[in-house]
């Protein structure tokens, strides 16, 4: 009996421990689905053929490949690797993994959303949209979903799917993915999320033909966000369509001071542009940031690119250029002798950033540079005519002669420096000398323009105010794109007092380039300052100087003018306490820069605009 007992016990135990086996792994089955998939292979795509990639590419996707293999039940380490694929433009492998991931976790929609932007990529429309409602099935709250999807529905001319897209844009909290997020750096963006949406739905209305709708959805989004530029396109062409032509082409206008499109930010994205080790795609994302302007963003790309490759010029030169437009000298200086070690034998790098330096108003790193260009290649005349454009700015006129003449001996059919070595012999008043090279110049070169620019100059230092204003109508005349002549010759103008003249030239010469700032001011600067009550015109110039408190400035000289045109430009539209707020706000800037020319004209402001008179010529 008791050998029975013990064997009952036995079997007992066994078939409770048999059943206790049984339900934990059904409990692990059904509660844990992530955990074990139920079809298909955990194996990986296999590597593609990286035949010609880059070392670091390659290194990279071996290594993110290693850790998906080691976590085969891990949707995050197949999700990287998806993410590694896609940010280096091999979509197929990508969506496959993007595909076991989901399989992995069916709730995390990440996955999802990244195997759509595949499909946005694409072109294929029907899988983007058919992708991006999962996501919002899943969290209805991701904006750059909606957005997207809006975008798609649109594509689509589905236009009341679109318009409740981007209206639930608007009506929810733009997504930060902080908990996933490894930017540290977010992108801002140039513009908000909202503001692209109110655009698309300003979009919609409008091919819907509800024009009214669009135009206030417009006025509203540029009162808002006065510098996006698509806003004034699309307002533009609502207005041409509502048959205000006047008001359209106006719009249309505008819309070329700013960039054409910048598209929105997208934090789920960078996410995949910092998997990215292709060096090509990351410096275009690069020129986004740059143009959208946030800087945070564009220094955190371009400490990723120079990580991937510390010797990429490119990368290197576009540093520099981006501290130059934050005033970051220091962190210029500290570039530049990595520029010279790697860049240093490429003459033509070595030129394009002088220019830039000497576009930005610092001339002593584009000598250095431009001595380097010239001891690789003594005949590199764009560096020399650079060099003499420096020594110009500089009067160093002496000097500037010698180094044409040695550069004639060997090059003496060069129209270019013959125009230059006139231009010197002006200034210095040797104006025999001057025509002579003129002379040969115009045999050269026919056609240039500035030949008759130098023979204005001329007339100019021997006070023949006629033939003077010839020879500048002839140089505008011959090319209507030479914004320099154009500015010469209308402060030729304004300082004859010639005001009809000068307000006809800026007329005609803003038709050919509608939006170069420089010429924009001094336009405005006429309307503001001019003594004739027929021309002077406070109203349109506050319109223009306000347009240009929206643009981008490059130059130290060019952030004064248009700030002094705008203080001018207030004080005639009769806002003096307006006009003494801007006055003061320069005036700082001038004794800063220690600029005695903006620094006397803005003492003289001031003074009158407390008197509450404006400003004139």
């Amino acid at each position: 009996m008791r050998e029975i007992f013990k064997k009952n016990k036995r079997v007992k135990i066994s078939i409770l421990v048999a059943l206790l086996v049984f339900i934990s792994a059904l409990i692990f089955w059904f509660l844990y689905p992530s955990a074990t998939p139920r079809s298909a292979s955990t194996n990986n795509p296999a590597l593609p053929d990286l035949t010609g990639q880059p070392k670091i590419l390659v290194d990279y996707l071996q290594k993110m490949n290693e850790e998906a293999l080691k976590a085969p039940f891990s949707d995050q380490a197949v999700g990287n690797l998806a993410m590694v694929y896609q940010s280096n433009f091999f979509y197929d492998e990508a969506k496959v993994c993007y595909d076991r991931a989901v399989e992995l976790n069916p709730r995390e929609w990440r996955w999802i959303y990244y195997s759509a932007l595949i499909d946005e990529e694409l072109g294929d429309t029907k899988a983007t949209i058919e992708k991006l409602e999962r996501v919002l099935e899943i969290n209805p709250e991701v904006s750059q979903a909606w957005f997207r999807l809006g975008n798609s529905y649109l594509k689509m001319n589905s236009y009341q799917d679109a318009e409740r897209s981007f209206n639930r844009v608007l009506s929810i909290k733009e997504y930060s993915p902080v908990s996933k997020s490894t930017v540290e750096v977010p992108n801002t963006g140039a513009f908000p999320l909202k503001a692209y949406a109110s655009l698309n739905l300003a979009r919609a209305a409008f091919l819907q033909d509800r024009t009214d709708e669009a135009r206030k959805l417009l006025e509203g989004l540029i009162r808002e966000n006065p510098s996006l530029g698509p806003a004034y396109r699309l307002l533009g062409n609502v207005y041409q369509k509502m048959g205000d032509k006047n008001k359209g082409a106006e719009f249309e206008l505008r819309a070329g001071d700013f960039e054409s499109y910048i598209p929105p930010a997208d934090l789920l994205y960078d996410e995949i542009v910092l998997h990215s080790r292709n060096t090509a795609f990351l410096i275009k994302y690069l020129d986004l940031a740059a143009k959208s302007e946030t800087y945070a963003w564009t220094l955190t790309l371009m400490n990723h690119l120079s990580e991937i490759d510390p010797n990429d010029g490119e990368v290197l030169t576009k540093r520099i250029k981006l501290a130059l437009d934050m005033q970051r000298l220091a962190t210029v200086d500290s570039l530049l002798p990595s520029f010279h070690r790697i860049c240093g034998s490429d003459e033509k790098k070595l030129i394009d950033l002088a220019k830039y330096f000497v576009y930005r108003g610092h001339y002593e790193p584009a000598v250095m540079l431009l001595k380097s260009a010239i001891t690789i290649n003594q005949k590199a005349l764009e560096a020399h005519i650079l060099f003499i454009e420096i020594l110009t700015e500089f009067r160093q006129y002496e000097m500037g002669i010698n180094y044409c003449k040695e550069l004639l001996s060997t090059e003496p059919k060069n129209a270019d420096l013959r125009i230059k070595l006139a231009g010197m012999f002006i200034e210095k008043g040797e104006i025999e000398e001057a025509r002579k090279q003129i002379i040969t110049a115009r045999q050269l070169s026919p056609n240039n323009e500035m030949n008759l620019v130098m023979l204005a100059r001329i007339s100019k230092k021997e006070g023949s105010v006629k033939n003077a204003l010839d020879y500048y109508q002839k140089a505008v005349r011959a090319n209507s794109r030479n914004v320099d002549a154009q500015l010469e010759f209308g402060e030729y103008l304004v300082n004859l007092r010639r005001w009809d003249d000068a307000y006809a030239l800026y007329q005609i010469s803003l038709k050919a380039s509608p939006n170069n700032i420089d010429l924009v001011e001094r336009y405005a600067w006429i309307l503001a300052v001019c003594p004739a009550d027929d021309l002077g015109n406070g109203k349109k110039a506050l319109e223009l100087a306000n347009r240009l408190a929206l643009r981008r400035k490059y130059t130290k000289d060019q952030e004064m003018r248009c700030g002094i045109t705008l203080a001018a430009a207030y004080a005639r539209a009769k806002q003096f306490e307006k006009a003494l707020e801007v006055a003061n706000k320069y005036l700082g800037y001038a004794r800063t820069m220690k600029q005695s020319t903006f620094l006397h004209t803005l003492q003289a402001m001031t003074l009158l605009f407390r008197d509450h008179r404006p400003y004139g010529l």
